[in-house]
């Protein structure tokens, strides 16, 4: 399975001390954000594949989700990584 865009999703990535926007994809029914010229999963709890790798913030299309204040109706998209 290929790695397919999410909509007009959006996440905002923390490497080290630089946060940038970027899009986020779906494969096998998992979360991934693009870094790096490739992509790391993302987890429910702000931390990704990448230990180097933070999320900060998600939208993807019916809500944001924040690691920190997450909503029950806005889980659904990561249930996956619990």
């Amino acid at each position: 399975m290929i790695f397919s865009i999410i909509g007009d999703s959006v996440v905002i990535i923390r490497h080290k001390f630089v946060y940038k926007q970027v899009s986020a994809y779906n494969r096998n029914g998992k979360v991934y954000a693009r870094h790096a010229g490739g992509f790391v999963r993302v987890h429910l709890d702000g931390r990704t594949s990448h230990p180097d790798v933070k999320w900060e913030q998600i939208d993807v299309g019916f809500g944001e989700i924040d690691p920190d204040r997450r909503k029950p109706s806005h889980m659904e998209v990561l249930k996956h990584d619990a």
